[in-house]
């Protein structure tokens, strides 16, 4: 075979000259020589560059995002941006969070929270009452942003924002004070419908806003003033791991009288889901999909890359009755009233979160023109399992440090098990775990048990009914824990424990013995993990002040999910390291 290499091409050039006697004798000159060299070089330069171009051009061998993502238009695939960590932060007029306000505050979309350096934004407006001493605010990690343009009133009008740092999901247009809406492509909207595309450049160094053009969409007319909010964010660099960490707000509240108010804030619990753009096989995975489902949802995966493709979506999947017959062990054909041409959706949006009624409305907006008339879209309730790892090490020898090696377990497993890695009726193996950590540099050895955490409040005075996600329990290893809700730096302490018959006791005195919490009557089923809690002495505040959990992990060594709308979730881990004897 030719080969087309630098000394390749040379040799054959020299061969070439040295037949011809004309040239024989010049080509020891030393001139000659390199001349030639230069020549051979940049022929074999102009052929790296095509077959360069060749391999870039091939959407299964581009090395370059840029070069399918040029392409990925025709598909129709939009690339996402980055997208901002998210979780809650506490908020209260009082600095020991125990303090009230006698009239509304109202907490906008946008208000600013920082711990200095990372800012957080609030994602909704968020009422705190008269009377209430804290509300909960959900927030997104990013800085907030706005900027004004007059239009020109071209059709198709567009505008670049530049900026590679616009969050996915977490923005606003409005053109002469109307809020208008994001859609994916403008030729599926009439001249009457105000709304827009946003997508971001090849490159990812920027976003454009485009606009209709009074038929495709409708368009701007000269000098409409447009503002375009947008909050600009980290990606996975603005994950917080550590609560207590925000405790700085940034901007101005005011109550329904319009006085400012002074706020205190802290997040009790992490705030992470951060993500920076898609890489180049999850680009070459999911263009070609959505290209194959087209305008219609007639499939499983239809309905499934459709549903991705809206911008505030993260995670979906999708059954019907096929799937709900092999789930049952039945037949796959099995005919089941009340179940022919349901489509069952789980879905979480960008924020790891149950899809709210609007959130719903949009995914079904946009599914019901492609779908059967005769399908039924039904949405689940997505059953987010929450793991902790609790993880006892050897390290191998003395020359790797056992902060290192535990902060490479810890960092090792919320990557791999965090939900944005996760997929839905994903399981965890105990063997595949095992593997897992044994091959974490500086590992020699280990003992690794996941436990799962499961939150829950009181239904009436002190009453509470327990159904676990998962089953069978341990129960030697399972526990109830319990705390106030209001106090923001409050940690849970121990209620109960299970004994080996499902009954539930209550914790005692370390001195005295005597019991700390009277729970008679409570119990959970062991094979089930339906029970009920009763606390008939040990607490003392309204019931609706309490929150509870329950920590469990399960009598088989594997974690195996119970149905398709339950998806594994790291949280946190308990590591202890030491050297080997």
């Amino acid at each position: 075979m030719i080969q087309f290499d630098f000394d390749s091409i040379k040799q054959r050039i020299m061969t070439t000259l040295s037949s011809k006697s004309e040239w024989a004798e010049f080509l020891s000159f030393g001139t000659n020589s390199l001349l030639i060299d230069s020549i051979a070089q940049e022929m074999a330069y102009q052929v790296q560059y095509k077959e360069y171009l060749t391999f870039e051009n091939w959407w299964s061998l581009a090395r370059n995002k840029s070069s399918l993502l040029v392409t990925a238009p025709i598909h129709g695939y939009k690339v996402p941006r980055k997208i901002g960590a998210s979780g809650n932060v506490l908020v209260s007029v009082g600095e020991n969070f125990d303090q009230f306000h006698n009239r509304d505050i109202f907490i906008p979309k946008f208000f600013q929270f920082s711990n200095g350096d990372t800012f957080m934004c609030s994602s909704s407006l968020v009422r705190m009452a008269a009377g209430e001493t804290s509300v909960s605010v959900p927030v997104r990690q990013g800085e907030y942003k706005q900027l004004t343009f007059l239009a020109t009133g071209t059709v198709f009008e567009t505008y670049d924002v530049i900026s590679d740092s616009v969050e996915n999901s977490v923005y606003e247009l409005y053109v002469n004070n109307i809020q208008w809406t994001p859609v994916t492509n403008l030729f599926e909207y009439t001249k009457n419908d105000i709304v827009y595309e946003i997508n971001t450049s090849p490159d990812f160094k920027k976003v454009t806003l485009k606009f209709g053009n009074d038929v495709f969409g409708k368009k701007l007319n000269p000098n409409d003033s447009v503002m375009f909010r947008y909050i600009s964010t980290l990606g996975s660099k603005g994950n917080i791991s550590s609560i207590n960490n925000i405790t700085t707000v940034e901007s101005q509240a005011y109550d329904d009288q319009a006085t400012a108010i002074d706020l205190f804030v802290t997040n009790n619990e992490p705030i992470v889901g951060g993500f920076d753009f898609p890489d180049i096989e999850q680009i070459r995975y999911t263009s070609p999909r959505v290209f194959q489902a087209g305008d219609r949802a007639s499939t499983r995966e239809d309905y499934q890359v459709s549903i991705e493709q809206l911008d505030f979506i993260s995670k979906a999947t999708v059954w019907g009755v096929y799937e709900y017959n092999i789930d049952r062990g039945e037949s796959p054909w099995t005919f089941v009233p009340g179940e022919e041409n349901v489509v069952h959706l789980a879905v979480l949006n960008s924020a790891y979160e149950n899809l709210d009624v609007a959130q719903k409305n949009q995914v079904i907006n946009m599914l019901y023109p492609k779908a059967s008339p005769t399908d039924i879209i039904t949405f689940e309730s997505v059953d987010i399992i929450k793991l902790i790892f609790k993880v006892n090490a050897v390290v191998s020898n003395s020359s790797y440090s056992l902060q290192a090696v535990k902060a490479g377990i810890d960092l090792a497993l919320s990557d791999e098990f965090s939900i944005e890695n996760m997929k839905f009726n994903q399981n965890i193996y105990a063997s595949d775990l095992a593997r897992f950590i044994d091959e974490i540099d500086g590992v020699r050895n280990h003992n690794t048990v996941a436990y799962i955490e499961q939150r829950f409040t009181f239904s009436s005075a002190y009453v509470s009914s327990i159904q676990t996600s998962l089953f069978p329990i341990n129960a030697s290893t399972s526990n109830i824990y319990i705390k106030k809700k209001t106090a923001h730096d409050s940690t849970y302490t121990q209620l109960g424990y299970i004994d080996n018959n499902g009954d539930i006791h209550g914790v005692k005195d370390p001195v005295t013995l005597d019991d700390i919490y009277t729970l008679s009557g409570s119990n959970i089923s062991l094979g089930t993990g339906a029970g009920i809690l009763l606390v008939q002495n040990g607490l003392a505040d309204d019931y609706e002040s309490y929150e509870l959990k329950i920590v469990y992990t399960l009598s088989t060594p594997d974690i195996v999910l119970k149905n398709r709308a339950q998806i594994l979730s790291y949280i946190g881990s308990d590591i202890t390291v030491s050297y080997p004897f």
